[in-house]
């Protein structure tokens, strides 16, 4: 993800401005562009998810 989506997908998923965030994790390949917050005592870590796509093609990859 580019730092611009990062930023807006950030805002889209809630976390506010007083939110400590402890890690953003961002997939090297297609991820869904959306990191999913998950809260760890005082701060949030975001992690975005592989993308539908991606995941159907590994699992097809892994099965051959």
């Amino acid at each position: 993800m580019k730092w611009s989506e990062i930023k807006e997908s950030i805002e889209r998923s809630g976390v506010s401005e007083d939110d400590e965030i402890l890690e953003i994790h961002c997939e090297l390949r297609d991820g869904d562009k959306a990191p999913h917050p998950s809260k760890q005592g005082d701060f949030v870590r975001l992690s975005e998810y592989l993308s539908k796509e991606t995941q159907r093609k590994e699992i097809v990859a892994s099965a051959l």
